[in-house]
């Protein structure tokens, strides 16, 4: 089920960077979605969430299980539904795809 943007409130990738990832804001980034009435997040950002992940990996601030199991929580939010998508374009790849350039 994909959201509109009028059901609910937008959330950037960086914030849910700092929300999955242990960072100086993740605890802000909590309180801030807890108190956010329907977050909702765009038809790329699987993409752009994969891309923070790998980059962290890349500069060593996540290890290779701690990377694998953000994306996995992060996956099941989406697939679940708490993190709907608001825009009706689905996933910009086929699901595992991005497996092709090193992220999952």
């Amino acid at each position: 089920m994909n959201a509109t943007p009028s059901e609910g409130v937008y959330v950037d990738t960086s914030v849910l960077g700092a929300y999955y990832c242990p960072e100086p804001l993740s605890e802000k980034a909590e309180d801030t979605l807890r108190k956010i009435p329907g977050p909702v997040i765009s038809g790329l950002s699987d993409v752009e969430f994969c891309s923070l992940i790998s980059r962290k990996r890349q500069l060593k601030e996540l290890g290779e299980r701690q990377a694998n199991e953000i994306l996995a929580l992060f996956d099941s939010h989406v697939a679940a539904g708490i993190l709907p998508s608001c825009l009706a374009v689905g996933r910009p790849f086929p699901q595992g795809a991005s497996t092709s350039f090193g992220c999952r």
